[in-house]
């Protein structure tokens, strides 16, 4: 809608369009009254009308493709990432971590004993509970010092009876030691021309022995006597390694 004070000022044709009607006219002043005369004439109103109506339209269509313009920046900006974007997207994350230890430290909280309540005890009451808590971890550190004397009179009875163990090993080992030694040192060889006599016999006597050659077999002790076998008494026994010292072998 054009504006009637800038008709006025240009001596236009004026137009004022209301809703369903049409009012033109031109702007004079009458003769001492001051008053205002319109002539309205139709072919005169619409090349303003036309005019106007294109100014608008221009106006408009150009708004339009402003906003379009813009739509299309926009757009644009959101499907960029931009560093903006992956700062807020980051800060997101470490305040959804923050929430989440927030909540952990929370349930721990829960489950442990509420302090406040004890501070607001009595002073009594709290050298009370602490002498009881103090007693309970003096009654706890006495009974497991018991366990550990416990556990150390075990480990020194055990000890004592691998001692014991040991020191009869000892002594079973010395002993064979010995017998060894001795066995050794009465079958004491002694090599000479062919034939080696053996130490001191036991009960019974084996007399002398000779070696035999190799060809005898694998006796190599010959304690053959013309009887038979000292060892064995048996007339068919050679004597040697092969005789069991029984009569019959």
């Amino acid at each position: 809608m054009v504006e009637i004070k800038d008709l006025e000022r240009s001596k236009a044709p004026c137009i004022l369009l209301s809703p369903g009607w049409i009012r033109t006219g031109v702007w004079r002043q009458g003769a001492g009254r001051g008053k205002a005369h319109w002539r309205c004439p139709l072919q005169t109103a619409l090349p303003v009308v036309a005019l106007a109506l294109g100014k608008e339209l221009e106006s408009g269509s150009q708004s339009l493709i402003n906003s379009v313009h813009q739509c299309e920046e926009v757009q644009a900006t959101m499907q960029k990432p931009t560093p903006r974007l992956r700062h807020s997207k980051e800060e997101l994350n470490r305040l959804n971590q923050a929430i989440q230890r927030l909540t952990a430290e929370v349930d721990s909280a829960k489950c442990q004993p509420c302090e406040l309540d004890r501070a607001t005890e009595p002073p009594a009451l709290q050298e009370e509970g602490a002498a009881d808590s103090a007693q309970g971890k003096l009654a706890w550190l006495e009974a497991a010092l018991q366990r550990a004397k416990h556990d150390m009179a075990r480990q020194l009875r055990e000890y004592q009876d691998l001692m014991i163990v040991k020191l009869g090993l000892d002594f079973e080992i010395a002993t064979y030691r010995k017998l060894l030694e001795g066995e050794e040192s009465r079958l004491g060889l002694g090599f000479g021309a062919g034939s080696f006599s053996l130490g001191s016999a036991p009960t019974g006597g084996l007399g002398s022995a000779r070696l035999l050659p190799p060809e005898a077999g694998s006796g190599g002790l010959n304690t053959g006597a013309p009887d038979g076998c000292t060892l064995c008494g048996s007339p068919r026994c050679l004597g040697g390694l092969g005789c069991s010292g029984s009569r019959g072998c």
